[in-house]
């Protein structure tokens, strides 16, 4: 076992509250575990992340105790870690309704804005490029407004600060384009190949 990871409080040293679910760890460059999870707290449930130092396992700026900031009620987590060794998470944020996506930069957990819209967005999904760009999937629920009656599959690209599509990926009918509700599709995942660039979804 790392540390305590594996008897007594475990990672998330949770004694207040029990530790939640969606559960995801991913290495470091230098080869040491990150992970996160979805912790309860007085008010909702926050995104938490520790990673393991080589001896013991610690947060960044208190995402190990307090959670990342501005999250309320957290559900379906995913992260990854971008060329520098630094964590990304994204989240679904039911106050929102939409993906909220939060990158560590060496001091503190950068907002990368959200995406998705109403009536709600889930079940991200991350990505990130050798050259810092972030690359996000996730489910977009239908509004029941013109051809937007099913599920699909969206995606979307963060580069020089700021979010955008990828050949209508962030407008019906996304990437799935579905057409009936016997395709409707459920957790997509993302990669980005380190060799060319190509996004597959």
């Amino acid at each position: 076992p790392l540390a305590n990871s594996a008897s007594e409080l475990g990672v998330s040293g949770a004694q207040t509250y029990d530790a939640s679910d969606s559960v995801v760890d991913v290495i470091h460059t230098l080869g040491l575990p990150i992970v996160a999870w979805r912790q309860k707290v007085l008010t909702g449930t926050r995104p938490y992340v520790a990673f393991f130092n080589g001896s013991s396992w610690a947060g960044l700026a208190g995402s190990e105790t307090a959670g990342l900031p501005s999250a309320s009620v957290a559900a379906n987590l995913d992260m990854v870690v971008d060329s520098l060794g630094f964590p990304i998470v994204a989240w679904e944020e039911q106050t929102t309704q939409k993906i909220h996506v939060r990158r560590w930069n060496g001091a503190a957990w950068a907002d990368l804005g959200s995406q998705g819209r109403a009536p709600y967005a889930g079940e991200p999904s991350l990505a990130a490029a050798t050259n810092g760009d972030v690359y996000l999937t996730w489910i977009q629920t239908p509004n029941g407004v013109g051809s937007n009656y099913y599920y699909q599959v969206y995606a979307a690209k963060y580069s020089g600060g700021l979010w955008s599509g990828m050949a209508g990926s962030t407008n019906v009918p996304g990437i799935s384009a579905s057409t009936n509700t016997a395709q409707r599709p459920s957790h997509p995942t993302i990669d980005v190949s380190p060799l060319n660039g190509h996004v597959t979804v």
